[in-house]
């Protein structure tokens, strides 16, 4: 009877056992299921990352909306800039050709209308828009391939500071005017170093504009672009002309850096449009050594893209823009100034004209 008994435990215990041998998974499986789902959990995880930081199809119409208030916040705080700047250096030269030390001491604006001292700011102005257009095309071409490389928005806001950099310097220059000589304010041409200025901005912008658009919808997008861009320019002269009636003219600049800086927060709220597969392309490319390969590698592509030299219909529009540009922005420059000269106005007044002539050429 006891071996009878003893026998009965070890068949219960070799049946207990075995039905909990039939819950558990196989030993070779188990672990390569469970690290299977922990796998697919994390890739899911990062996925989902990755989805949030590159635009979607669905999100493409908010990226080009948002690029949209960007160009145009952006060239509305630029006419804050040139109508209170051109008055400031004239009222500096004003002081210095009726030898007024201080400056605190206001003259008549009307006395400034004078030959000499409207000859002495329209050259400060010429030399200043010649410097910035030499320093942005030196600049242009390795910040352009740096966006490529980099990323967008990285370029992007690295143009905004250099432009903002200049700004302020211009403004440094006339306010400590007792310290500095007025053509220290060429100096803020030095700004466009850092990241391009205008040119490689409005060229990134057009590129993420790109990126977010179909081949069907580009045209539109970058017609959108430079109407946001055309509205901003008729607006800003006359409420910056305005202002300066009102306030004088250091509020307005200060009012265009606060602008200017509202379009750079837009774009902490934009994705990358860099495609991811050309990120990955070129992680697999071998590192550049030293600043020499970069060099050569620099001119290599601007040698390759002078192949478009090569089509006769780019070589009509690119002759076309650099006959009508030049021309454009040297009317924009002096407008104010000639305006105010020839027709005995204060150069605040000269703001409303601005937006009337940005109006007429809209239409």
């Amino acid at each position: 009877m006891v071996l009878e008994g003893e026998q009965q435990r070890r068949r219960d215990s070799l049946d207990e056992a075995s039905e909990l041998a039939s819950l558990l998974p196989d030993s070779p499986e188990g672990p390569r299921h469970r690290g299977h789902r922990d796998n697919f959990s994390i890739s899911s995880i990062a996925s989902s990352v990755s989805s949030i930081l590159a635009p979607r199809p669905g999100n493409k119409a908010s990226v080009t909306h948002i690029l949209y208030f960007i160009t145009f916040i952006a060239s509305y705080a630029g006419g804050f800039f040139e109508l209170p700047l051109t008055r400031l250096i004239e009222d500096l030269l004003c002081h210095d050709y009726y030898d007024v030390e201080s400056s605190t001491q206001p003259i008549d604006e009307s006395l400034c209308k004078e030959d000499a001292i409207q000859k002495q700011l329209a050259y400060l102005l010429a030399v200043q828009s010649t410097l910035y257009s030499i320093v942005a095309f030196v600049a242009a071409f390795p910040w352009g391939i740096a966006a490529d490389k980099v990323g967008r928005k990285p370029i992007v806001a690295v143009a905004m500071a250099g432009l903002l950099i200049g700004a302020l310097i211009e403004l440094a220059v006339v306010y400590w005017s007792n310290v500095f000589p007025i053509t220290a304010i060429w100096v803020s041409a030095a700004g466009q170093l850092l990241g391009g200025g205008n040119g490689v901005l409005i060229a990134v912008v057009l590129s993420m504009i790109a990126d977010a658009t179909n081949e069907e919808d580009r045209a539109i997008a970058f017609l959108r672009t430079h109407v946001a861009s055309l509205c901003g320019n008729l607006l800003s002269p006359s409420l910056a002309g305005f202002v300066m009636e009102k306030a004088g003219p250091w509020v307005p600049p200060f009012i265009g850096i606060g602008l200017f800086s509202l379009g750079g927060i837009g774009f902490f709220f934009l994705p990358e449009t860099r495609s991811r597969k050309d990120a990955s392309q070129e992680s697999e490319e071998p590192g550049i050594p030293n600043s020499d390969s970069m060099i050569s590698q620099v001119f290599g592509q601007f040698r390759d893209s002078l192949s478009i030299l090569t089509s006769p219909s780019l070589i009509l529009l690119l002759l076309t823009a650099l006959c009508s540009m030049p021309v454009m922005d040297s009317t924009l420059t002096f407008l104010n100034q000639f305006v105010s000269k020839r027709y005995q106005i204060k150069i605040a007044q000269t703001g409303y004209v601005q937006s009337t002539s940005c109006y007429a050429h809209q239409i």
